[in-house]
């Protein structure tokens, strides 16, 4: 049986001015991925920031994303990257508090540029999910500076049923092929990041993670949308207006940059960013601002554009 067709919001978080969480800009936000009827994966490292938060807020968002978003659209957290099992045992526990559908089991990072022997990356995987109660959705993400290959992928999803899922974040299209000839239809598999969103989904994946659907998810959830109901043509314009915003960040650095002064532009609360992160100068944020009116977003997100600030400096 073919895999659902679906995407994901990698989530931000948000935050006000001077820094701090902000529940109310975060079910805003919550609420505008309902109405998109996107998928939603809350505290990740980026653009989520959970490194600069501490385990108090990672719980308040997990369980409010949770509260906002359960039954209406699927909401799961990501975490960041463990230096041990146990780092990421303990995240396990705060996700299985929280009442979110699944959870992810992200890369393991050893640290200083080392990367874990096949056999390390099997004990992590098992031991966790061995422990783990939620439905679980496992990371391979060549960011980390490995993939985890195909066989292992296929033991782990016929080991263990409440291994719901895959992310593949690679850009060897070969590597997402094979994973696909072995896993089992059951289990999901999204790419990271929009860049092969079509591709997989020719090739059977379910769909695509993106940061940009954070402010873009109507646009997003279109692209999944036509291409479940066979209307590849508008799937594929849909898809490439996203594209066309996904390239507009050239601005290096951390993707939250980019994500938050698009949100800024907007007129969306909880745009600003943590330590130690700054944010895109005047003039970059008027690039930003350029890119989006001419893709048409605030149309196509039913978004009031707000003016245009004046006076800035363009530092």
């Amino acid at each position: 049986m073919p895999r659902t067709p679906s995407a994901y919001a990698i989530g931000i978080t948000t935050f006000d001015a001077k820094g701090r969480f902000d529940p109310g800009a975060m079910r805003e936000h919550c609420q505008r991925i309902a109405a998109a009827g996107l998928g939603f994966y809350a505290g990740g490292s980026s653009p989520g920031e959970q490194y600069a938060m501490p385990i108090k807020e990672v719980e308040q968002l997990l369980a409010l994303c949770a509260k906002e978003l359960k039954g209406k659209v699927s909401i799961r957290s990501m975490g960041v990257e463990p230096r041990t099992i146990q780092q990421m045992l303990d995240f396990v526990k705060v996700a299985e508090a929280s009442g979110v559908d699944a959870t992810q089991i992200y890369s393991l990072d050893l640290g200083h540029g080392n990367k874990p022997l096949e056999a390390e990356m099997e004990r992590y995987y098992r031991t966790v999910l061995e422990k783990v109660r939620l439905p679980a959705v496992i990371s391979s993400h060549s960011a980390m500076g490995y993939v985890i290959q195909p066989d292992m992928m296929r033991r782990l999803a016929m080991d263990y049923p409440q291994l719901v899922g895959y992310h593949i974040s690679s850009p060897d299209i070969g590597y997402l092929v094979r994973a696909l000839d072995v896993i089992p239809e059951r289990v999901t598999v999204h790419v990271g990041g929009p860049m092969h969103a079509l591709t997989g989904l020719a090739m059977g994946a379910s769909g695509f993670l993106a940061a940009e659907a954070n402010w873009a998810p109507r646009l997003a959830q279109s692209i999944i949308d036509h291409w479940a109901a066979g209307r590849y043509p508008k799937s594929h314009e849909a898809y490439h207006r996203f594209m066309r915003l996904f390239t507009v960040n050239t601005f290096g650095s951390a993707s939250v940059r980019w994500q938050k002064a698009a949100m800024q532009v907007l007129g969306l609360a909880g745009h600003h960013i943590r330590d130690p992160h700054v944010p895109l100068t005047d003039a970059q944020v008027q690039q930003v601002r350029e890119a989006l009116v001419r893709l048409d977003i605030p149309r196509i997100e039913k978004i009031k554009l707000p003016a245009a600030p004046k006076g800035k400096s363009k530092r």
